[in-house]
């Protein structure tokens, strides 16, 4: 009996051991990562031949120019349950930065145009704020996301100032917009 009280004993701690490194993992590389160039704009927006974004029209886009402007991309789904909430922070974000240098694009991620325009009609998106289709989950995928919604602020040379997994926290993002306006 004492035997197996000491293996219980000696699991569990092993368990615990294991929790912590895995927290400490997560915590080192989670969603809330800042980064330099680990994607840059140039490689995540400027669409490849044949896989090209269009937008709810079907009209073929190219974020090329967009490059030199602080650049807030919002990966979205009509099944994601934060995807009204934050579509809806993206408009005051807009409001707020109205102006500046600044191009907000709504990325849906890899449904079909139909199923993203019948989710759009409910719900009021600002004209600022660009809607894509990304067919292929190029986007989604050229940037390392690992969980819906993700968040990320290229800076205006294209690199990465802030990406981040979950629904939007407008303040912090509002921040990271404002510091890259520099």
């Amino acid at each position: 009996m004492k035997n197996n009280r000491s293996q219980i004993i000696l699991l569990l701690i092993l368990a615990t051991i294991l929790l912590l490194v895995g927290i400490y993992t997560y915590n080192l590389s989670g969603p809330d990562s800042e980064t330099d160039e680990s994607a840059p704009a140039s490689v995540s927006l400027v669409s490849a031949e044949g896989s090209a974004y269009t937008d709810l029209a079907g009209n073929e886009l190219d974020f090329a120019s967009n490059i030199g402007n602080v650049i807030v991309v919002y990966a979205w789904a009509s099944w994601s349950p934060t995807s009204v909430e934050d579509l809806n922070a993206l408009n005051s974000l807009v409001d707020e930065f109205s102006g500046d240098e600044v191009n907000f694009i709504a990325m849906n991620r890899a449904e079909p145009e139909k199923t993203a325009k019948a989710f759009l009609k409910s719900y009021e998106v600002s004209s600022q704020i660009e809607i894509v289709l990304d067919p292929d989950d190029k986007y989604y995928n050229s940037i390392g996301a690992f969980s819906m919604p993700e968040t990320v602020i290229f800076r205006k040379d294209g690199s990465i100032a802030y990406q981040k997994s979950g629904s939007i926290n407008v303040p912090l993002v509002r921040r990271y917009i404002a510091d890259n306006l520099d």
